[in-house]
């Protein structure tokens, strides 16, 4: 039995040095139900033994969660805490390394959306002419517009030192420590005694509400860890004499003079993933599930997409209410309804139950369900990119939904539930990835731009107001009264900002494949760009975009024609 693969090896070399349109996937080859019950036996041990190290591990970390920020490297080191009979030094390391970057991603997110901050003013917004909506006056010129009070804040020299300590160990502190620009801030402070005392306070209230109290332990369930064939001498090998199976995973259990190897046979389809195709020379993960399927999970190089020449470009907006998808060609493409009912019951229930409560059933349904949701919505999008081919389109551009941060507290009518849960029902912030790994293998580019404002301007004279929205199925224009279902508004807008030359240049970059990306544009910025550069209309009739300077507001347009039929 020896150790092959239908290419060549990679070097070292070539597996650090990857082309920058290289793209890693993961593939997963599963053992045999015909594998020996001795041999099941064994791995199950293994994976015990790595589930205990894991808890034992996170145990740890969390008495040292404030090594996380600042020493994560060293604490990670403590894996030589740990002994097992079955996993060596290497693995133990990338076990410590996995439960760290746990903790780290955790108290990362908590920090972000805690910043420390001091009241700086209000600011608000005023009514630039009147505005008038059937025979009523909404308001005045200069009167202050409803709801755009905000409060501003800023940051403070105690709250930039506050932020700094906040991740600090107070027991333990050593000033000399810390990069010039901070040792210098601190300094000065501690150099005034009641302002360092109220500092100290300030952020020892900070960590014991917002860390050690909201900070829980990482409970793993799985005892799934790396495994390389190198470090652990466990990797994938070919035997071509054997007449049942020929691939097998050959896994070292033991360390030192007790280690021996066992030889799993793998089974997989090869007309959809062979082990040839897979990097048997880097490092994998074994995970073994419930029920005692044993999987082996490696990575693989995509494959250079191949895109078509550029032709017509769609603007495609993303909605939950009346639709999923609305085009810039006044088209708009639904999922199924009456599947996602289902899936609200079902989670009623459960909530009735408590997420605390959940038994391993209740988890499984929950997973069953979120499964099912996600395979109906990439059906949708493959029959909404079957009419785009047949249209011709080889350019769609979506909102970059992962810009959104807010939460909405108002219910869906349909299915009664809070718009905050069905985004993530729908798993709003994946729809992108979905979109753009079914349209890139068909040739199709998928680009991004920035979702401000791309549903309170006009498509025709740029105009930008909270006000253009009367309703949330309308769009009416109060500059120039240009009236059209809402839905559509946005995709109008964002193909415009796409085929706009000077817009396109401005808020977006290009990969090597042409695809756009935005640009971080602030939120000030990008809205006089958008309504002072050169722009452009999509003609309603023809699809066809017109790019121009804005026409003097106030001009009325000659109305809109028809909305096309659902394509639903």
């Amino acid at each position: 039995m020896k150790h092959s693969r239908n290419k060549a090896p990679r070097t070292k070399a070539q597996n650090d040095k990857k082309p920058e349109s290289a793209r890693l996937l993961s593939g997963r080859l599963t053992a045999s139900v015909k594998t020996n019950a001795g041999k099941i036996s064994e791995v199950l041990a293994v994976n015990h033994d790595a589930l205990r190290l894991k808890r034992e591990m996170s145990a740890f970390v969390l008495q040292n969660i404030l090594r996380v920020p600042n020493d994560a490297y060293g604490l990670a080191k403590e894996y030589t805490q740990f002994e097992s009979r079955y996993l060596n030094a290497w693995e133990r390391q990338k076990l410590m390394e996995d439960v760290v970057g746990a903790y780290a991603r955790t108290l990362s997110n908590l920090l972000a959306r805690s910043r420390f901050l001091v009241q700086a003013g209000w600011t608000f917004e005023t009514y630039k002419r009147a505005v008038v909506r059937n025979g009523r006056t909404l308001g005045r010129k200069g009167e202050v517009k409803p709801g755009t009070f905000r409060l501003s804040a800023a940051k403070s020299t105690m709250a930039r030192a506050a932020e700094i300590l906040v991740q600090c160990d107070l027991s333990s502190l050593d000033l000399s420590k810390f990069n010039k620009t901070n040792q210098a801030l601190l300094t000065r402070i501690a150099s005034d005694t009641a302002k360092w005392s109220r500092l100290l306070a300030l952020v020892r209230t900070r960590q014991d509400r917002l860390i050690f109290k909201r900070i829980k332990l990482h409970e793993f369930t799985t005892g799934t860890h790396r495994r390389s064939p190198v470090e652990s001498c466990s990797c994938i090998v070919h035997d071509a004499s054997n007449g049942a199976f020929q691939w097998f995973y050959r896994m070292r259990i033991g360390t030192h003079k007790q280690r021996r190897f066992v030889h799993l046979p793998l089974a997989f389809n090869n007309r959809y993933l062979a082990p040839g195709d897979l990097r048997l020379d880097a490092a994998h993960l074994l995970q073994v599930k419930r029920g005692g399927q044993i999987n082996i999970l490696l990575t693989r190089e995509a494959s250079v997409p191949v895109f078509k020449e550029p032709g017509e470009i769609l603007g495609l907006d993303v909605n939950t209410k009346h639709n999923l998808f609305a085009t810039s060609r006044n088209e708009a493409y639904d999922y199924d309804r009456t599947h996602l009912d289902k899936v609200v019951d079902a989670l009623n229930r459960l909530d009735e139950i408590g997420t605390r409560n959940f038994t391993y059933k209740d988890r499984a349904v929950l997973a069953k369900n979120v499964r099912r949701t996600e395979s109906v919505i990439k059906r949708s999008i493959h029959d909404m990119l079957d009419a785009f081919e047949t249209q011709s389109v080889t350019d769609i551009v979506m909102e970059d939904l992962s810009q959104f941060k807010g939460s909405l507290s108002s219910r869906h009518e349909d299915f009664d539930v809070k718009y905050t849960r069905l985004l993530r029902l729908l798993r709003l912030g994946s729809l992108k990835a979905w979109v753009a790994e079914q349209a890139n293998k068909r040739g199709i580019r998928v680009h991004l731009t920035q979702a401000a404002y791309s549903s309170q301007q006009c498509p025709k004279c740029a105009y930008i107001s909270r006000g253009n929205r009367t309703t949330q199925e309308q769009f009416c224009c109060e500059a120039c009264g240009f009236e059209h279902p809402a839905d559509f508004v946005a995709g109008m807008n964002l193909e415009r900002r796409l085929r706009a030359d000077v817009l396109s240049k401005k808020l977006h970059e290009f990969d090597p494949f042409g695809q756009a990306r935005p640009k971080m544009v602030p939120r000030a910025e990008l809205k006089g760009i958008l309504t002072s550069e050169a722009w452009g209309v999509i003609d309603l009739q023809t699809h066809r975009f017109e790019q121009h300077r804005p026409p003097l507001r106030g001009r009325h347009l000659e109305e809109t024609p028809p909305i096309a039929a659902n394509a639903v």
